[in-house]
């Protein structure tokens, strides 16, 4: 046994750790099948999504299905990411929370959310779609849940940009 261990495990190691042996079935199933069946990747996806037992792998969950529909190209896995980053997004408090819990505990230091790509996926979406409102209130959202994006200005930068984009119309 090594002496201090829990300085060698990771966020990741954790988070499986509680994962359901179903979601983590299906999880791998999705992983095998995503790039050489994508209706099989879709449907081991179905069954993750059916197993979700806690918070960490309602976000996992979504983490994988936003990345699997934002690497599809067709009409249909469109819709699907709008509504899996809707979903996540709707999920986002509930998330953060239980990674503060689990993560930053007694902490002095700032509390860093999890990263959320459904914020920044839904509002470049709703922007490109011209639903300049739909797009500030996803940022704004983001914004006051202190999610990152990882650009120097952030959610608010984004925001204000949206805002002026929509005055200029």
């Amino acid at each position: 046994m090594r002496l201090f261990s829990f300085f060698h495990s990771s966020k990741k190691e954790h988070a499986s750790a509680k994962r359901s042996e179903a979601f983590e079935e299906a999880l791998r199933r999705f992983d095998e099948e995503r790039k050489k069946n994508p209706m099989e990747a879709e449907a081991a996806l179905a069954d993750a999504g059916k197993a979700i037992s806690s918070v960490p792998e309602k976000h996992d969950w979504h983490m994988a299905a936003g990345e699997f529909y934002a690497s599809r190209r067709d009409a249909s896995s469109h819709e699907k990411l709008k509504n899996v980053s809707r979903s996540h997004i709707e999920a986002a408090p509930e998330i953060i929370e239980a990674f503060k819990k689990e993560y930053h505990k007694e902490s002095l230091l700032d509390f860093i959310p999890p990263d959320i790509p459904a914020f920044h996926r839904l509002a470049e979406i709703y922007e490109e779609e011209g639903n300049i409102d739909g797009a500030i209130d996803v940022a704004a959202e983001a914004e006051k849940l202190g999610i990152r994006d990882g650009t120097p200005g952030g959610f608010a930068a984004r925001k204000e940009r949206l805002m002026e984009k929509r005055r200029s119309r």
